[in-house]
């Protein structure tokens, strides 16, 4: 049988025009000479560009900063410029015309901070997901009849928000939802055990009536949070589910590179026996927190007693520090499910009051917290995963000395958003022509793109040179180890084609010798064969891979029942391994099944001249 030829990575055909899964990272690298220059570079990527579908001599539009819809202050003149002291965050958001205020504690969110909450949102829906919550999205408006019956209408106090329609029948805008998720899933008569657990989730507008809003989106009227509520069979399986909420929680921070910190907290308005925050350590934060230098212990410190100074584990001494609230998660046991009769139905069909737990993530508070946070005082730092852009070009200066660089520079920038189209809104070109590059440079830096690719004096040199060019995945001279094939199959596919040649042998064993260990796990043992063959094909001087790519090919023979190829590869990596015990073992298996293949095959032999000697006879049984 003819196995297909090994193929690393998907065709560009297939590739070049697929949206991701997820915001992709541009890895880091040092500046360098494109090799080739842009004659080069088109050479190399011409037939890429051609494959991707683009009809011929298209191209995709320019993201022109001059055109966005951006307000930049980043001089912060004037008096108008509706920051509040001692606000990082807010001062950097509104000079780089992220937002903009609007009534007090309300603010206009402007492209480029969509665009970032729009990148967050996507990484919070692969965390829920990842847990099994369904996404829903619930009214704003809530009954005041819905809340009453809580309790909560008169315990939120001023901080709720009420009004009433014309007909004098009154409503909260809702800070959560514990009720009208709780009444939803009540009405579904009938609720059996087989369908809990039940995760729902939303990410929406929520409001609460601040007594004195301050430092922007960190303490403000109207924000976006995303709210889960689960539903559990007993108390036993919601906790499990605490548990599996808040690890979600850990791990989505620590994907933005936040240092978070998971503290001990109060239940609060909500209600409920256990809880906590996720708090990033910041001075300008309103909680203050008492954490082991060891990370044994961590609490709010409301939740500790004046007297308790050492950690009640290791003993050593608790520090103070202040954190910004950014997540915060309840279990609430049946304190809603009691009121509005949210029950499920036992194996033995008797209902039973569902155990609860809510669990919150500050959408707009995190993207605040995370400038505040990372930032400098005059310039913006983001979680790489959700700057608004992720790379700024930037053109020589009109009339300067350097201007015949424009035209370059511009064509790097066509052929990037055509090889990435995905990546054609995350690239902006600062068409400014009329600033230096230095001014444009350091509103770039302001901004926060994480990269940034500047045409200066050594554009026009032959090659020509572009400051932090080969940061981009497209310009790389190695595929570098932090792509994601699965999820960046495009950039993988450019590195594999463009630079596969320039890879050390070993490096490119590895490569084919984990593509086969894929095709293994998945129990496709031809095309397993076929690309440890092509990593023995490199030759690399590694006697340990070599070995196991043997072993390992030779695994692969044996499951499609080529037990003398099996014992062939064993004996091979057994003689460049002779200790390599897994090759010991494979080559008696593959000994012991050739020997009794060549039985069989013998079996077959005489039976077949049996039957043709004896062809038109015929025999009774018992002959």
């Amino acid at each position: 049988m003819t196995e297909p030829p090994p193929r690393p990575f998907p065709p560009p055909a297939a590739i070049l025009w697929a949206a991701p899964a997820a915001p992709c990272t541009l890895p880091s690298g040092p500046a360098a000479v494109m090799s080739g220059g842009l004659r080069g570079w088109r050479a190399a990527a011409g037939p890429l560009l051609q494959a991707s579908g683009a009809p011929p001599g298209a191209r995709r539009r320019r993201l022109l900063l001059s055109e966005l819809f951006q307000p930049l202050n980043l001089q912060g003149e004037g008096s108008e410029a509706g920051w509040e002291a001692g606000s990082r965050s807010h001062r950097l958001m509104v000079q780089g015309g992220l937002i903009h205020p609007g009534s007090t504690g309300c603010y206009c969110y402007l492209p480029p901070a969509v665009r970032a909450m729009d990148k967050l949102v996507r990484l919070i829906d692969e965390a829920m997901e990842a847990v099994g919550g369904q996404k829903v999205n619930m009214p704003c408006l809530s009954s005041a009849e819905l809340w009453r019956a809580s309790g909560r209408w008169e315990n939120m106090g001023p901080e709720l928000f009420r009004l009433a329609d014309r007909h004098g029948k009154e409503y909260c805008l809702g800070p959560t939802h514990e009720e009208a998720v709780t009444e939803l899933v009540a009405a579904q008569s009938g609720l059996s055990y087989k369908q809990l657990p039940l995760r729902l989730y939303q990410v929406t507008r929520k409001f609460r009536d601040e007594p004195k809003p301050r430092f922007g989106l960190l303490r403000s009227r109207e924000f976006y949070m995303k709210d889960m509520y689960t539903f559990d069979t007993s108390e036993e399986a919601a906790r499990r589910t605490y548990e599996l909420l808040c690890g979600a929680y850990r791990s989505l921070f620590e994907r933005l590179g936040l240092p978070c910190v998971q503290v001990r907290a109060a239940t609060g308005s909500i209600g409920g026996t256990t809880s906590h925050e996720f708090q990033l350590p910041a001075d300008i934060g309103e909680d203050r927190l008492v954490l082991c230098p060891h990370g044994h212990f961590a609490a709010n410190v409301e939740m500790v007693s004046g007297e308790q100074a050492a950690c009640p584990t290791c003993g050593e001494k608790l520090t103070q520090t202040r954190g910004i609230e950014v997540g915060h998660t309840f279990y609430l046991g049946t304190k809603y499910s009691a009121v509005y009769n949210a029950i499920y139905y036992s194996p033995d069909n008797k209902p039973h009051l569902a155990e609860m737990g809510c669990y919150g993530l500050g959408v707009t508070r995190i993207l605040a917290a995370s400038i505040e946070v990372l930032s400098t005082e005059d310039s913006i730092r983001w979680p790489s995963l959700i700057a608004p852009y992720q790379v700024c070009f930037i053109p020589p200066k009109k009339g300067s000395k350097e201007e015949q660089g424009a035209a370059l520079l511009e064509g790097i920038y066509d052929d990037f958003v055509e090889a990435h189209p995905h990546l054609a809104g995350d690239a902006v070109l600062d068409d400014r022509t009329q600033m230096t590059i230095g001014r444009r440079l350091k509103d770039a830096k302001k901004l926060g793109y994480p990269y940034v690719v500047i045409a200066g004096k050594r554009a026009c040199e032959d090659p020509p040179v572009f400051e932090e060019l080969e940061a981009i995945p497209m310009f790389m001279k190695r595929c570098p180890a932090e792509i994601d094939a699965a999820r960046q199959p495009d950039l993988a596919c450019l590195q594999s084609l463009l630079f596969d040649e320039e890879q050390e042998p070993a490096e490119l064993a590895k490569m084919y010798k984990n593509e086969g260990n894929e095709y293994f796990r998945e129990k496709d043992y031809g095309r397993a064969v076929v690309s440890y063959s092509e990593g023995l094909k490199k030759k690399c001087e590694d006697a340990e891979l070599n070995a196991v790519l043997h072993t390992n090919r030779g695994a692969a023979h044996f499951h499609l029942g080529n037990y003398r190829s099996a014992l062939n590869d064993a004996i091979q990596a057994k003689k460049l391994k002779p200790t390599h015990l897994k090759a010991i073992i494979r080559a008696s298996c593959g000994a012991g099944r050739e020997e009794s293949k060549g039985d069989r095959e013998e079996r077959t032999r005489s039976k077949g001249n049996f039957a043709r000697s004896n062809k038109g006879k015929k025999y009774q049984a018992g002959s």
